[in-house]
């Protein structure tokens, strides 16, 4: 029992530092998109992949050990959390399991919220870009070849363009 509950708390520790490492990937993928730093953004995404089929490892991993663990404590595997497995275990091991379930907790929390503000971010992105295209759409004479100075000249049976720079 006592080599369960040592390599699950070592297995919790090494997915936290995923969860870290991935957490400053985040950060760094929000810095990307705020200055629309696209290769960077790239090779962020390329770490990120990385991060998370490491995670979906461990968390497979943590997975087994907790139905090793309910199995020798006599509970059903899919009731075994984490808090319930720090509350069935006396004194210290259950104190040290129930501290690393809080500092685990608050790493996946600011993982998620940073997450879904980096998607918020690209959906905003995103909206701008539509509006843009859309406004240009929408306001493009078409047969018409709009001049860097300003001057429109129609054409026969031309598409919408623009010529030289805007």
């Amino acid at each position: 029992m006592n080599d369960l509950l040592q390599e699950f708390s070592q297995l919790l520790n090494e997915e936290g530092l995923l969860y870290g490492e991935l957490l400053a990937a985040l950060e760094s993928e929000k810095q990307s998109l705020l200055e629309l730093d696209l290769k960077r953004l790239t090779g962020g995404l390329e770490i990120k992949k990385d991060l998370l089929c490491r995670l979906r490892h461990q968390e497979r991993r943590r997975g087994e050990l907790q139905a090793a663990l309910a199995a020798r404590l006599g509970f059903p595997a899919h009731n075994l959390t984490m808090k319930r497995l720090a509350a069935s275990l006396p004194g210290q091991e259950g104190e040290r399991l129930s501290r690393q379930r809080t500092w685990f907790k608050a790493i996946v929390g600011r993982v998620r919220a940073l997450q879904r503000g980096n998607r918020e971010l690209v959906a905003h992105g995103l909206a701008l870009t539509r509006s843009s295209l859309r406004f240009l759409e929408e306001n493009l004479s078409e047969g018409c070849v709009y001049h860097a100075g300003g001057r429109m000249q129609r054409t026969m049976g031309a598409g919408r363009l623009l010529s030289g720079s805007v």
